[in-house]
């Protein structure tokens, strides 16, 4: 568990932003593990 992972992930978001950095926020999520699986839930 990395517990400063948010902090690092803000961090590189300040410095974009900074430089004038932008992004479309546009992606396709691409699914590999079916919900009808039974292990799907645990």
């Amino acid at each position: 568990l990395c517990t400063d992972n948010a902090a690092m992930v803000a961090w590189a978001g300040i410095e974009r932003l900074r430089i004038g950095a932008t992004d479309t926020l546009e992606f396709r999520p691409r699914p590999r593990w079916p919900l009808a699986e039974p292990d799907a839930a645990e």
